[in-house]
């Protein structure tokens, strides 16, 4: 009984904080969803494809250039029990953050002009380009502030402040596409002027954790585990993005918007579940390694992850039909057709938090990016392949192929450097009535768009039942929620 406790215990506190970190991250990542009706109304799907490139390109300046830093610091974080040496590990990441902003800065001010040209055929978005390249400068040095709020799991403060630059950011961009007619130019300076308020306020908070201090060792340290990351990191973004490079060179900018809109609603999974996970996951499992039971509880977080992440999938990939069609205009609604398959994409690839636990504690971050490279070459070739014939159902296609290889692979890797039995009946299980549940919504079409969202959510609700008729659920795991429900029921009889 003590170890089930302990373990259930293990859970709840990071249900607890991934929840109130998680929101925040949400919030975050949500901005563009947030927003698209704004987008697919003011914005032409050709226009809307150009942002979705320009965001892109500053995602990929941005792997590059934090250097890995937010994972080599976090993992060194906790090697250290007292706070002068934390605080000279957290200056002297900042140091190397700073010449690397430096640089960013200087290229992305060179050498805007050709990207412009490269991408776009045009001269016209040399400014579009600077502005992205400021905007990630921002956004690689919250990444230092956002690390320490986690480690020192300050939940709190981190969505308190999430909070109030969602806010200003959403009334400025609406602002300036709305109300001053800037079309995509309005999105891009709206995120500059909110990225410098929320750098300033952030380092003003931190302020004191910085000092005049900088550890050569361990600047290295954090550099040998960070910097191998970025080519995984890149092919991460090979999986993720460099269809639309593809889309706009064999199709056009109408297709990469419809593409951009159906990766927002994919975008969902890691919005709802995969960036809470990805914020707390590390504290949690790093601040486990030592635990007697700590298979287990890797063992149970990848069933439990799987549960949340095929029910995110079933809400979000049978409901985007009709939630297009509600806010943006007709132009936009063919990008329905490549939304489950998105979706799913990101519903698989949100579990390799839980299947990267060996590689990470066993510092094996090389062989991660050799694995994820190998698939950054399969989805190219797939690309190659699949894009001039079917446009964006063959890049959506290549994507989830190479993410189903690349996690098989990782499976087995990990596997390789620490057995970890993962409960795969019930995994399977979670998969058939998954799939039961999405056919079932997928095929029966109603015409009444009422009737049709009544009759999806009646069917998505009836998830965990099912899940229940088939004996997914442990008697343990049965009695803790019957304890949960009677505990929240007695306190609802006390305050009557």
């Amino acid at each position: 009984m003590e170890k089930e406790t302990s373990l259930f215990e293990k859970f709840k506190e990071t249900g607890k904080h991934g929840i109130i970190f998680g929101i925040g991250g949400v919030l975050q990542k949500a901005i563009a969803f947030i927003l698209l009706p704004v987008y697919t109304t003011r914005l032409a799907v050709s226009e809307y494809g150009s942002l979705g490139l320009l965001t892109t390109t500053g995602s990929i300046l941005s792997v590059i250039f934090i250097l890995g830093m937010n994972y080599g610091l976090f993992r060194l974080y906790f090697d250290y029990k007292d706070d002068e040496n934390r605080k000279a590990l957290i200056s002297s990441a900042f140091y190397i953050i700073l010449i690397s902003n430096l640089v960013l800065f200087t290229i992305g001010f060179v050498f805007s002009r050709q990207l412009s040209y490269i991408i776009f055929g045009s001269y016209d978005y040399r400014l579009h380009f600077i502005l992205i390249t400021v905007i990630t400068i921002f956004e690689i040095f919250n990444m230092l502030p956002s690390v320490i709020l986690q480690a020192k799991k300050k939940s709190v403060v981190f969505i308190s402040l999430q909070v109030t630059f969602l806010l200003i950011r959403i009334g400025l961009i609406v602002y300036l596409i709305i109300s001053r007619g800037m079309g995509i130019l309005g999105v891009l300076i709206g995120n500059v002027s909110v990225g410098f308020l929320s750098c300033l306020v952030y380092y003003l908070y931190i302020r004191k954790e910085l000092v005049l201090r900088f550890l050569k060792s361990e600047a290295v340290s954090m550099l040998k585990i960070g910097l191998p990351l970025i080519p995984s990191s890149l092919s991460v973004f090979v999986f993720n993005s460099i269809d639309r490079y593809f889309l706009n060179y064999y199709t056009n900018l109408d297709e990469v918007g419809l593409y951009n809109l159906a990766y927002n609603f994919g975008n969902l999974v890691t919005v709802l579940f995969a960036t809470p996970l990805a914020l707390i996951w590390p504290a949690m499992f790093l601040s486990v390694k030592d635990h007697k039971n700590v298979k287990e509880f890797y063992v149970r977080a990848l069933t439990y992850t799987s549960l949340i992440a095929f029910f995110i999938f079933l809400v979000v990939s049978l409901l985007s039909k009709e939630a297009i069609e509600a806010f943006a205009n007709e132009e936009y609604w063919a990008a329905y057709s490549v939304v489950p398959i998105i979706v799913l994409t990101y519903a698989i690839w949100a579990l390799r938090k839980n299947v990267l636990v060996a590689v990470i504690l066993k510092k094996k971050t090389q062989s991660q990016a050799l694995i994820f490279f190998i698939g950054a070459v399969i989805n190219i070739g797939l690309n190659f392949l699949l894009i001039p014939r079917y446009g964006m159902m063959g890049a959506a296609g290549s994507t989830i192929i190479s993410y189903i290889i690349i996690m098989i692979i990782l499976f087995a890797y990990s596997r390789k450097l620490m057995e970890v039995n993962f409960e795969w009946l019930r995994i399977s299980k979670i998969i058939l009535v998954t799939a039961v549940i999405f056919c079932t919504g997928f095929f029966i079409n109603i015409e009444s768009t009422v009737l049709s969202v009544l009759f999806k959510i009646f069917i998505i609700l009836l998830y965990p039942f099912l899940l229940y008729l088939i004996r997914f659920y442990k008697r343990s795991e049965i009695e803790r929620v019957k304890g949960v429900l009677r505990s929240g029921l007695s306190k609802i009889r006390r305050k009557k």
